[in-house]
């Protein structure tokens, strides 16, 4: 069967929206297998979908409609509640959720299993998204030692491996293995899993992004940016961490 994504982003200009939800309308009229919509609709669908501002209930029906015409469903969503923000001086004075996933009922008979996560927000005013269809296990097993690209981010790696190799000028493979043996320990004890740790920033971040959900702080909203700063560190190391790995010897 024929799979149709469709990338929205409605105005921002409220007036323009109902041209655009006909629009897509007409789309769906030549739409005759799955399709699933998703991104910044820049519309809410119900009264908690929002903190702050007014409740337009006259956009929200022409919205609905359009859900309703086309036979669309909103998929289930997890994470934050909101998708946007919109901040003065520091504090949080609007939220809403305007962007969602919407499939018609052959897309969602054809991933049953698909759901929305809402990830933490970093430096723009929307959250990102991550469409997940299933989770698949990964296989585990013995892993040969890998040289990580992320480990030169670290100011405390070049000083090892200068050290490690100084410690047996005489000898090439002696010195590359005592490298090898004080990487794995210091990637342990020093360096540390970068998914873990981006778990761990992930899930701090949000705890503050919820807490702002509810309540205005100047205090939370620095210590959001700090974290925003550090996930983005974190990702750099995410990113070099799959540059090409260089092999090493294994016993």
């Amino acid at each position: 069967m024929e799979n149709t994504c469709t990338c929205v982003y409605a105005s921002p200009n409220h007036t323009m929206c109902p041209n655009f939800w006909s629009y897509l309308t007409a789309i769906s009229h030549n739409i005759t297998s799955a399709w699933m919509l998703i991104d910044d609709f820049n519309e809410t669908l119900i009264l908690s979908d929002q903190r702050g501002g007014i409740f337009h209930h006259n956009r929200v029906v022409l919205f609905t409609n359009f859900m309703d015409n086309c036979s669309l469903l909103n998929l289930t969503t997890t994470g934050s509640r909101f998708t946007w923000h919109r901040n003065h001086n520091g504090i949080r004075i609007l939220s809403k959720k305007l962007d969602r996933s919407l499939a018609n009922v052959d897309w969602r008979i054809t991933f049953p299993e698909a759901f929305v996560k809402v990830l933490s927000k970093l430096h723009f005013d929307h959250n990102p998204f991550l469409l997940r269809f299933v989770g698949l296990p990964l296989a585990r097993g013995p892993k040969p030692f890998c040289f990580k690209a992320a480990w030169i981010d670290h100011n405390d790696y070049a000083d090892l491996v200068k050290q490690s190799l100084n410690s047996f000028n005489n000898n090439t493979i002696t010195a590359l293995q005592n490298v090898r043996d004080k990487s794995i320990i210091f990637n342990k004890e020093v360096f540390g899993s970068i998914f873990k740790r981006k778990k761990h920033v992930e899930n701090r971040l949000k705890g503050v992004q919820n807490y702002l959900e509810r309540v205005d702080s100047v205090r939370h909203t620095l210590l959001e940016k700090e974290l925003q700063n550090e996930y983005s560190h974190i990702l750099f190391q995410e990113e070099m961490l799959w540059v090409p790995k260089i092999p090493g010897e294994v016993d």
